[in-house]
Order: structure tokens, then sequence, then C-alpha cells
């Protein structure tokens, strides 16, 4: 049997690193670009022999036109109603090429219209010109189309979820985790044949994050990659960005990256960790802490701390929250742990096994939480106590023992064999506590890695080195 690699505490405390250039990192619309080339240029690489170029919608295209360029002037462009209907344009244009000439500040709504209408975007020209222009050359597609995703798609989506990842999801998880989530619902793209059926799918739901910066709370909103898939038998269509869950991709970028979105970030593997790196343009932010403790557990004591269960159904919401604004800056950045978040995200999930939660307190004050979770290995068949969650005061990290010992009493506990946890490498004295608490950190068994993609963050690589993260921070567990 292979022995899982055991990581010293050097390893998990050196800085991460991004997997590209840091000075080439920061990019507010992540697609394949070239340098500003002319007009000219411009028709030279769109090939066309005989381009038609129009300034407004045109009902009728001449035979012997190769290619469409449109030019839309403002007063157009505030003609049509949003978001932009280019399905007539489809028809119009056939097999040739269409290129729309636009203004930078178009490009989101260019990019949702013409990948709804069903063609595919292939190529992305700078215009050399004042103000900047660009264009978008692209070819319809009669087979395949991306479009947002309805409420009655809900079963046609489980139905493909569960051959792909080998696991059954049930509605209700579905409606949690995308219709009832209260910072945004149902932020997904499909792509789908010409006959109504589901090719490829990309999904995110909005997180709020806090940064702290010289003392300052700084309020964020991302975006958590969720389910990627793309059916076996539409697999080989296009390549890359052409393929349909990098146009399903693009789209979603289009329609949900807009202003106020500070990054998308997930935990993956495998290809789509490589489809990220590679044609995302992802930034890669190291692997996941993967830890683990055999049981039983030294006895901890600590005079005036305590610890009980915490009812995730009737949270002492003022608590929690002043206990994240006053032990939040310690962690630098992290996912806002106030009791909305701990409502959404652990007590109305429908998930089975329930998590469970446990409070530590100083004096009747609350200054830290854990969240648990009974698991059962699928291959040793061993029982499992996972630490799906933690915030922890400073002034209380010796004592963090007696969280863990109240959960272990818990029944959802009896019987395990040992904790496992997902803790990010940072902030310091966090890593240091759970050392001290004799855990070890060991290779993540599915090669799991976290990826961030910035939009609207300059300083997004040098915030991921700062990030604390759990494993509840991610929708794996």
């Amino acid at each position: 049997m292979r022995r899982a690699k055991v990581y010293r505490r050097a390893d998990i405390l050196s800085p991460m690193t991004s997997y590209e250039d840091p000075a080439n990192s920061i990019h507010r619309l992540p697609w394949p670009s070239d340098d500003p080339v002319t007009p000219r240029q411009a028709l030279q690489r769109l090939r066309a022999r005989c381009p038609v170029e129009v300034d407004e919608l045109i009902e009728q295209l001449p035979p012997d036109a190769d290619a469409l360029i449109w030019r839309a002037s403002s007063e157009v462009l505030e003609t049509l109603p949003t978001p932009w209907d280019f399905t007539p344009w489809r028809r119009l244009v056939g097999s040739r090429k269409l290129a729309l000439d636009l203004t930078v500040g178009l490009e989101r709504q260019a990019i949702q219209a013409l990948s709804e209408a069903g063609f595919v975007l292939q190529r992305r020209e700078i215009l050399d010109s004042d103000p900047p222009r660009v264009w978008w050359v692209g070819q319809a597609d009669e087979n395949y189309r991306i479009r947002l995703c309805r409420e009655d798609d809900e079963p046609t989506i489980l139905e493909l979820f569960t051959p792909l990842f080998h696991s059954a999801r049930s509605a209700r998880h579905w409606r949690w985790k995308y219709l009832q989530n209260p910072w945004g619902r149902r932020w997904i793209s499909l792509a789908e044949t010409r006959d109504g059926e589901l090719a490829a799918h990309y999904a995110g739901y909005p997180t709020p994050f806090v940064r702290w910066r010289d003392g300052t709370a700084e309020n964020l909103l991302a975006v958590q990659i969720g389910d990627t898939m793309t059916a076996p038998e539409h697999r080989q269509v296009g390549l890359g960005w052409t393929s349909l869950l990098g146009r399903a991709v693009r789209h979603h970028f289009a329609r949900f990256g807009r202003e106020g979105i500070a990054f998308y970030y997930g935990f993956n593997t495998g290809k789509i960790r490589n489809f990220n790196l590679r044609f995302i343009r992802g930034r890669w932010a190291g692997s996941v802490g993967f830890y683990r403790r055999s049981l039983p557990l030294e006895p901890t004591r600590r005079r005036h701390a305590g610890a009980a269960r915490l009812e995730l159904d009737h949270l002492p919401e003022r608590e929690v929250d002043e206990l994240f604004d006053r032990a939040g800056p310690a962690y630098r950045m992290l996912v806002r742990r106030d009791a909305a978040w701990l409502r959404w995200r652990y007590a109305e999930c429908p998930d089975e096994p329930c998590f469970f939660a446990v409070a530590l307190r100083v004096r009747d004050r609350l200054v830290g939480w854990g969240v648990f979770r009974r698991h059962l290995h699928p291959v040793t068949g061993r029982a499992q106590l996972r630490w799906v969650d933690a915030f922890i005061s400073t002034e209380v990290t010796q004592a963090v023992g007696l969280l863990i010992a109240e959960a272990l009493r818990q029944p959802e506990a009896q019987g395990v064999e040992e904790i496992t946890a997902w803790f990010s490498p940072r902030p310091r004295w966090w890593v240091d506590a759970l050392f001290d608490l004799g855990f070890e950190r060991v290779a993540e068994p599915d090669d799991l890695g976290l990826i961030y993609l910035p939009f609207d963050d300059s300083s997004a690589d040098a915030t991921f080195l700062d990030l604390y993260y759990t494993w509840g921070d991610s929708d794996l567990t």
C-alpha cells in the first residue's frame, strides 16, 4: 500500500506561488487576446474576400459576401432591448463569419448575446483606435447554443450529474445551493443541443468574503465554482474556448463576472484543473492542506474555558457576529463566517449526515466554534470525524482541544477512529495550533488544489497568500 506523503511544518508555511508570472496575472476579461492591431490587419485576419460592413441592422445579406462586420453606432445600440437578441443574425449570416466592432465596455453584453444566439466566438481582436475598440469574430453553430439555467432544468441537470460524478445529488441539495443562496440564485450557464438536450453545464454560487487591510474590513463578493460537466457524447465538440464547456464558461463570465465580483475560485483536480489553468487562465494557489489525527486525544485543560454543543438551528446570532468582527482581522481574509453564513451553509444544508457544531466559551463569552460531520471511509469503512470548519479567537488556541473533545462526546461521533480536516497554510498561528494538537498534514487523497481567477481585484495574487479556508469553503464536504 502506498504511504501518504507527510509534510513537514516548513513545507506548508513557505509562501504559495502563482501558476503564472504575477506581473501578468491580473485581467478583467480572462480570454485570449492579441496585441492591438489596425483595422486593416483585423480585416486580413478575418480572411473575407468580400465582407459587408454595416452600421445598423440589415434584413438581407448580399449572396457574394463571406462575412458581415457590424459597426454599431451608439444610437442603434440604445434602441436594442437588453439583453440583446442576435438570433435573427444567425439565420442571416448562415455559414459566414460575423465580426462585431464594439467599444470595450459593451463586450459582456455582446458575448452573452452571441452565445445565446448560437454563435461560436473564435477570436478577439483589440483594435488600435481611440477610443479603444474590440472585434469579436464568431461563426454560427446550428447544433448548439448557450443559455441561462431555468428552474425547470433541475431534473435534467441531476440526471447528467449522477453518472459523471458517480454519486447522486438530491433535488433538495440543488435547490439549497442554487435557488436558496442568499447572495445570488441560479448562477448557471448551460449548453444545449438544437433539440433541447443538455450537453454541458457550468455553475457557480456567490460567496461573501472579508479582507482586512490596516485594521479596516473590506467586503468582497466572489464566485465559488460549482458543478462543471460535459456529457460524454458531446466532449469532442470544439477545443478549449470553442468547446461546449468553454463556451458555457465564457457565457458565465459575461453574465455573472460583472463589476463587483472580486474573483472566481474552486477546489478541483485532474482534467478540470488543467482546463482552468490552461484555458481560463486561472491561478494555482497550492494543494489542499489535508490534516489527520488518530484517536484518542490527550486531555486538554484550560481554566475558565468550556465547550458545549452549538445548535445550528438556534444560533446566538449576535454573539456569532460579534465574534467574527472581533477575531476576524487575525485571519486577514476569509469567507464571512457570521450567523448568516453558518445558517445557510450548515443549518439549511439538506445533506446527510447532518452537520453539528460545538462552541467554545471563556467566562460565558463566545470565543470560537467548530463544525463537524460523521463520515465513513468508502474503502476501509472506518468511521471518521470530519472537522469541516473552525473559527477561533487567537486568545484561546491552547484550548482548541476542548472543542474537539466536546465534539467527540456528541452522538454523531461515537465510534470514530480518527479526525480529518482541511485547513489552509495561513494563518501561521492556526497551523501551529494544529500541530500542537497532534495533527499531521498528509497528501490529499484526490490531489485537490485551490484555483482562483481574479476579476476586479488588482491585489488578488497577494490576497491568496493570506487566504484562510476550510473543508466547508468547498462543496465537497
